[in-house]
C-alpha cells in the first residue's frame, strides 16, 4: 500500500508539473498587445533574453547557427502607413497569427539560424505613422528585436538602439508625372528636315553658295557660262549648276584646274552630307508625341515655386537646404494620387514603397508616374536591436553579429529581392515597365501624309515659284532684250 501511495503521489506530481508547463507555454504563446497612444507608457514585460551562454564559434557557418535551439523575443510594429499598398506586417487577433513581408524576413532568419520567435512576440498597434522614441526605447529594452524598418539616426542611437544590417532601400526620391508633348502641325509637315538641325542646314547652305560663287569666278570665261542667260545672271546660273551636283540629275564641265579641284571636293562633301541625311531619315519622318520631365530636382521645384507633397513629416528635417514649400498629406496613397491627378507636380517618396506602388492600379494607373533615379537623400533601413549596457550585459551585441551574418547571407543569395517581388505580385498582378513611361504610340506603322506631306508642300511651293518666273519672263523678258531661238542657235554654232 505504501508503494502504491508513493507511486500515486509521484504520478500526481508529474501531472501537476506537466500542467504548469503547459500553462506557462500557453501564456508564452499569447502575444502582448499594445495599442498606442492608449498604452503610452506600458509596464516592463522583461521578454529580453541573455545570449552570453550561446556557443559562438570562429567559423562563419558555426556562428550562423550559434543561436540554434534558442528563443528570440520580437516586438512587431504594425505600421498603418502604406499598409493599403503593401503588407509589411499584419496581425490577426482571432488566430494570433502574423503575416507580411517583414514577418517572412524574420521567419527566414529563424530558419537559417535555427532559433524560434513566434512563441515570444508582442504587437504594437497604432493609428499614426510616427512611433514616439519612448515607445521605441521600451520595445528595445524589453525585446530582442524590433520588427520594423528603421534608419540609423542620432535619435535612435540616443535611446540605446541600433539597426541590424539594412536590407531595404528607403532613400527619399522625387516622384513626378512626365508630360506628353504632342507635335505641332509644322513639326509634322516639315519632318523631312529633322535629320539636320537648323545650324547644320545653314552651314550647308553657306558652303553651297560659296562653292557657286567660286565656280563662277573660276569658270566665267569658259563653256558653262557662254549662254546669254548665264552671262546676264552668272551667280544664279552658277548656283543652279552646283545644285544639279547635289541632286545628281545634271553635271558641270569645269575647264580650269581650280574649278576641277573644287568640284571634286564639293562632290565629296555632298556624298558625306547625303549619307548622314539618309541614315536616320526614315525613322525621323514619323513624328510622335514625346515625354518631358516638368521637375527634375528639388532645386528646380523651389525655383518654380512648386510645393512638394509628402506623407513623411521627417522630410522637413532631412532637407534643411530646401527653400521651397511642403504639402503634407495624411495617407501615402493620397500622395501618389495627387501626383497622378496633377494636384502635386512633385512628391517626396521612399524608394522601397515606390517599387511596390508603381505596379498598383490604385496608385499608378496607366503606369504614368516616374521616380527620378538620382536619390535626393540616400537611406537604408532594417530591424532594431538594443545596445548592451555594460553593467547589465545580455550579450545582445554578439547575438546581433549572428543576426547580421544571417541577413548578409540572405542578401547575397537574392532572398530580399525575390521576396519583395513575390509580395508585390501578390498585391498587384499587373506590371509596369522600367524606366520612363512611353508616349502614346501611333495607330499605324506606315508613313502617313501628315508626316510626309511637307515634302509635297515644299515641291508645290517651288512649282508655284517656277510658274511666277515663267510669267515674269513672258511679260518682261530676260534682263536686257528678249532672245529668240534663232539667235540662241547662232550663238551655239559660233561656239562650235
Amino acid at each position: 500500500r505504501a508503494a502504491t501511495a508513493s507511486m500515486l503521489a509521484l504520478g500526481v506530481a508529474i501531472a501537476a508539473a506537466c500542467l504548469v508547463r503547459a500553462a506557462s507555454a500557453s501564456v508564452a504563446r499569447t502575444p502582448v498587445q499594445i495599442t498606442w497612444p492608449d498604452d503610452r507608457y506600458p509596464a516592463r514585460t522583461h521578454r529580453e533574453h541573455n545570449f552570453c551562454d550561446a556557443d559562438y564559434g570562429n567559423q562563419s557557418q558555426r556562428l550562423i547557427r550559434a543561436l540554434a535551439g534558442r528563443e528570440v523575443s520580437v516586438n512587431v510594429n504594425l505600421r498603418p502607413h502604406g499598409q493599403e499598398i503593401f503588407n509589411f506586417a499584419r496581425y490577426d487577433p482571432s488566430t494570433q497569427f502574423l503575416t507580411g513581408f517583414l514577418v517572412d524576413v524574420m521567419d527566414e532568419m529563424a530558419r537559417r539560424g535555427g532559433f524560434t520567435w513566434r512563441d515570444s512576440f508582442a504587437v504594437i498597434n497604432r493609428s499614426t505613422e510616427q512611433l514616439p522614441l519612448p515607445m521605441i526605447e521600451w520595445a528595445a529594452e524589453n525585446y530582442d528585436i524590433l520588427l520594423d524598418w528603421r534608419t540609423l539616426s542620432p535619435q535612435i542611437d540616443a535611446i540605446g538602439a541600433r539597426p541590424l544590417m539594412p536590407f531595404m532601400d528607403t532613400s527619399y526620391n522625387l516622384l513626378i508625372k512626365p508630360g506628353v508633348v504632342v507635335p505641332t502641325v509644322l513639326e509634322q509637315v516639315f519632318s523631312y528636315a529633322r535629320p539636320f538641325a537648323l545650324d547644320t542646314w545653314l552651314a550647308f547652305l553657306l558652303f553651297w553658295l560659296a562653292t557657286a560663287w567660286a565656280y563662277w569666278k573660276f569658270e566665267a570665261s569658259h563653256y558653262d557660262f557662254q549662254t546669254e542667260s548665264s552671262r546676264n545672271l552668272p551667280f544664279v546660273h552658277s548656283t543652279y549648276l552646283t545644285a544639279l551636283m547635289i541632286t545628281g540629275v545634271g553635271g558641270i564641265a569645269p575647264a580650269t584646274y581650280a574649278g576641277k579641284f573644287m568640284t571634286l571636293m564639293f562632290s565629296a562633301l555632298i556624298v558625306l552630307v547625303l549619307a548622314a541625311y539618309t541614315a536616320n531619315m526614315a525613322s525621323l519622318l514619323v513624328v510622335t508625341a514625346r515625354i518631358t520631365l516638368p521637375i527634375q530636382s528639388l532645386d528646380q521645384a523651389a525655383a518654380n515655386n512648386v510645393p512638394v507633397c509628402t506623407s513623411y513629416p521627417e522630410s522637413f528635417g532631412l532637407f534643411e537646404d530646401y527653400t521651397g514649400s511642403w504639402q503634407v498629406m495624411d495617407e501615402l496613397v493620397d500622395v501618389y494620387r495627387g501626383v497622378e491627378s496633377g494636384e502635386c507636380q512633385a512628391a517626396m517618396v521612399r524608394s522601397f514603397m515606390w517599387s511596390v506602388a508603381k505596379h498598383s492600379e490604385r496608385t499608378n494607373p496607366g503606369c504614368s508616374l516616374y521616380m527620378l533615379p538620382d536619390s535626393s537623400k540616400q537611406a537604408r533601413s532594417g530591424f532594431l536591436v538594443r545596445i548592451d549596457k555594460p553593467r547589465f550585459s545580455t550579450c545582445i551585441d554578439r547575438a546581433a553579429q549572428v543576426f547580421n551574418l544571417i541577413l548578409l547571407e540572405m542578401d547575397s543569395d537574392g532572398f530580399f529581392h525575390s521576396l519583395r517581388l513575390r509580395h508585390t505580385h501578390a498585391a498587384n498582378p499587373t506590371r509596369c515597365p522600367p524606366g520612363l513611361p512611353t508616349a502614346p504610340a501611333s495607330d499605324s506603322s506606315s508613313l502617313t501624309l501628315s508626316s510626309a506631306g511637307g515634302m509635297f508642300i515644299t515641291y508645290a511651293a517651288c512649282m508655284l515659284i517656277a510658274l511666277l518666273l515663267y510669267f515674269a519672263e513672258r511679260r518682261y523678258g530676260r534682263k536686257g532684250s528678249c532672245v529668240d531661238d534663232d539667235s540662241e542657235s547662232a550663238n551655239e554654232q559660233k561656239l562650235v
